[in-house]
């Protein structure tokens, strides 16, 4: 099964009433889970400018207990991406998973504290040079566990991202190289589009990738990450599910005959049917 993640990043706009229709949205289009943000402008950035618009867009914590009981309630991962070392100890008692962030490829000791979770962690590679995947990999090797998945996603760090940039080739020819090479067996390729275009998704899904992480909004586009057109919403994801489904019919691996479909055999002796 394909884990599909709903990035909702700051798209509830500072409203609770919001983030739980997008919880929902999420659970009726089909996602296995969804993911928000824990950042603190300050700590985020020293343009005071910068800090003043984030300030706007931070999740509060103290909402914390109330989405993880309502995503159990309806079935739904809840994962969330850590922006300072403080935020994986205020988020470890209700996440299912982590996200580390491209901008925080480098970060280390953020890595090892959500390695000691012993949750899932998703990592994504969109500011990370090979040399960088390779440390990584060699890294969650050394520090990890079977207790813990590690997915690596492909994600190129524009918003939005054009086609022509998408480097989907990566997936095959350089992740899973690196991966046949270091990795131990809970090591994963995934993708975190920034495109919006379902060939592209349905072309890493054709290169093998194991989860796939969507940027969502409602159909109202009215979410503070949507106006710089890498976002999902409940129309287009549709359309690409329909093609997802039919993927996953495709794919299916168990295979077994009937007893009418054996008597069709010729006899092996006689060669008779």
């Amino acid at each position: 099964m394909i884990k599909i993640i709903s990035e909702l990043g700051s798209n509830h706009n500072q409203d609770f009433n919001r983030l739980l229709k997008l919880i929902q949205k999420s659970k009726e289009v089909g996602f296995w889970g969804i993911k928000l943000q824990l950042f603190n402008a300050e700590k985020l950035t020293k343009d005071l400018k910068k800090q003043e618009e984030y300030k706007k867009q931070e999740l509060p914590i103290e909402w914390l207990p109330d989405i993880k009981k309502f995503c159990n309630e309806i079935d739904i991962k809840f994962g969330c991406t850590p922006f300072y070392l403080e935020a994986v100890d205020k988020l470890k008692d209700y996440v299912d998973f982590f996200k580390i962030s491209s901008f925080d490829i480098l970060r280390k000791d953020l890595i090892e504290k959500c390695i000691k979770t012993n949750k899932d962690i998703f990592i994504s590679l969109g500011l990370a040079i090979d040399e960088n995947i390779i440390e990584l990999i060699k890294f969650i090797s050394d520090n990890g566990t079977d207790s813990n998945n590690y997915y690596l996603l492909h994600c190129v760090s524009n918003y939005p991202t054009e086609i022509k940039d998408s480097k989907i080739g990566r997936i095959r020819n350089i992740y899973m190289q690196i991966l046949l090479e270091k990795s131990k067996k809970f090591i994963f390729i995934g993708y975190s589009d920034h495109t919006k275009d379902i060939d592209v998704v349905m072309e890493a899904l054709a290169n093998g990738v194991q989860t796939l992480e969507l940027h969502f909004d409602l159909d109202d586009k009215i979410g503070s990450e949507t106006q710089y057109g890498h976002v999902w919403t409940s129309k287009n994801v549709d359309k690409l599910y329909d093609r997802i489904e039919k993927i996953n019919i495709i794919m299916q691996k168990d295979f077994e005959l009937t007893q009418e479909q054996l008597n069709k055999r010729a006899n092996e002796i006689t060669g008779l049917r």
